[in-house]
Parts: C-alpha cells; structure tokens; sequence
C-alpha cells in the first residue's frame, strides 16, 4: 500500500543491509561483488546476488591462500567426510 518506489527503497535497505551482516558473519569468506537485482519487482522478487572469495590463514607459503574448508573452519565449521558440515 506505499507504492512501487517506497517498496522498492525498502528491499534496498534489507539486502544492504542483509551484506553487510553476512559479511560480519562470515569474516573469511570475503565479499568482491553484491549486486541487488530491482529488474524482477513486478513479477518476480527483489533479490541479491553475492560473490566471494573463502580465504583462510596458512602456516605453510603464503599467510593468506583461497580455501573453502579452512575459511568455513575458521567461522567455526567442521568438515566430516560423508557428512553435512556442523558448527564446533
């Protein structure tokens, strides 16, 4: 009952601020691209698109390096082979 341009200012502060909590969330899985997708408003839903790097710290070379399960093992994942990942 706002209007279109009201309604679509709301979606925009929700998904902003949607990034910025998961980027809190998930220190190690850094964010290069959040884009917030308006074009679908009259027959689909406002929504987001994010691209990230998981990035982890390493002992061995280099200090940082591209890595999904130490990425998720730093924000308190545990990979079990055969299993779906828990929080430890």
């Amino acid at each position: 009952e706002v209007g279109q341009e009201e309604t679509d200012k709301i979606h925009i502060e929700y998904l902003t601020s949607a990034v910025e909590q998961w980027q809190k969330d998930n220190p190690s899985l850094k964010i290069f691209s959040a884009v917030i997708h308006m074009d679908e408003t009259k027959d689909g839903t406002p929504h987001l698109h994010i691209d990230f790097l998981p990035i982890a710290k390493s002992e061995r070379g280099l200090t940082m390096k591209v890595s999904m399960d130490g990425a998720m093992k730093e924000i308190g994942y545990k990979r079990v082979h055969g299993k779906i990942p828990v929080i430890v």
